[in-house]
């Protein structure tokens, strides 16, 4: 009788060990890379703004919710602070995950560069300014179907650009 005690006892601490881990950690929610979970296209209806994180993660907040933040991988940036250009993108993941899920966004994003340096982005009235510059600037050249100038010297960069047919600074 003291074993079967002893073992559901057992038992009991096993099942609650690993609900307070699973609680406590980090869980993938959605991932846009080789080997992940499922796509989620996130939506921002007042920018107007479609995006697609790396991966969106879920964690529990100091008041014990769980919340979830936008994780972009950029594998081969070496930087000691963010490109501009990668804070706007996650800012556009930010926003749309705010704007789906409300008080679970948790208020952060998180850029990782190469060899694991990872900057944590707040969510702030910078950031959504910055974010909303970039989509009206966007906006304006496409409607002058004017391609934006040209910010590089490297080939390979203009072979993959989306506007490569329309632009007359084309490298290649």
């Amino acid at each position: 009788m003291i074993a079967i005690a002893v073992f559901v006892l057992c038992l009991c601490v096993l099942v609650w060990y690993r609900a307070t881990r699973k609680r406590a950690g980090v869980s993938l929610v959605a991932a846009d890379v080789s080997g992940g979970g499922r796509r989620w296209t996130l939506r921002d209806p007042r920018l107007n703004v479609v995006a697609v994180a790396d991966h969106v993660l879920g964690i529990t907040d100091a008041g014990g919710h769980r919340v979830m933040f936008p994780h972009e991988l950029k594998p081969t940036r070496r930087a000691r602070k963010p490109y501009t250009a990668d804070v706007v993108q996650l800012g556009a993941q930010m926003a749309g995950l705010q704007a789906e899920v409300g008080s679970k966004f948790a208020g952060f994003g998180i850029l990782e560069y190469s060899g694991g340096r990872q900057f944590r982005i707040e969510w702030n009235e910078q950031v959504a300014t910055t974010l909303e510059r970039a989509v009206g600037l966007v906006r304006t050249l496409r409607a002058a179907r004017t391609p934006p100038p040209r910010t590089h010297n490297e080939v390979h960069i203009c072979q993959h650009c989306p506007v490569r047919d329309s632009c007359d600074q084309r490298l290649s």
